[in-house]
């Protein structure tokens, strides 16, 4: 990493845009250090490798009194042509009211891998408003989107077994719709048709691939 403060040049994209690459390299504080900062005890916290994972249930349980907190929630932000959107402004609110004197804790969804490697990127904020490290947490972290997606696929495999055995009842590919994930943008996949096996011919038909995050399966984990 280059020195703190230091400015990369400039940067034409395919987009003819000037694109300013910022590298603000600081020396990252442990999290017990953080946790013991925001009043959890070592009882309280779990050891996950470098990181550390924090059972919320476990705190509210002894939590007692009126609640003095105050949660604030960023739910859509049209970015700025500098990208400027949700993650920037929930971590720049977060650093200004922690710079007010207030402890202030900023709590982000883990980037899909999908965008990671398209024009948007990584959700990780940006300039000096960034998570650390950027790598690690756009390049499958802790989060549980793979679990999603392969229980997406389980279910769209388990409909077309039973479309292959044909059992009752009976499935209509006309109204059939349960897509396979991935997370990965390819728009090669976006239609695709399936079941064209010689071994043993069954009707072929048409179903598509969404991008994990989107699936019916990661929908259901945000709803619960």
């Amino acid at each position: 990493r280059a020195a703190a403060g230091e400015l990369w040049p400039s940067l034409r994209t395919g987009h003819n845009l000037f694109v300013r690459v910022v590298v603000w390299a600081r020396s990252m504080r442990s999290l017990p250090e953080v946790a013991r900062e925001l009043g959890l005890s070592p009882e309280e916290t779990v050891p996950y490798g470098e990181a550390l994972k924090i059972p919320v249930a476990q705190i509210r349980a002894r939590a007692d009194g009126p609640r003095r907190g105050r949660l604030i929630l960023v739910t859509a932000t049209t970015p700025t042509p500098q990208g400027e959107g949700k993650t920037v402004t929930a971590i720049g609110l977060a650093m200004a009211l922690r710079a007010c004197g207030h402890a202030s804790v900023v709590c982000l969804r883990q980037p899909s891998m999908g965008p990671v490697f398209g024009v948007k990127g990584g959700a990780t904020g940006g300039g000096r408003a960034t998570v650390e490290p950027q790598t690690d947490i756009s390049l499958g972290f802790t989060g549980d989107l793979e679990a999603a997606g392969e229980a997406q696929n389980l279910l769209a495999a388990l409909v077309d077994n039973h479309r292959y055995h044909g059992v009752e009842p009976t499935l209509d590919d006309r109204t059939l719709e349960w897509p396979r994930a991935f997370d990965v943008e390819d728009r090669a996949l976006r239609r695709i048709e399936i079941a064209r096996s010689p071994a043993r011919p069954w009707a072929p038909r048409e179903t598509r691939f969404v991008i994990t995050a989107a699936s019916e399966v990661r929908s259901l984990f945000i709803t619960i």
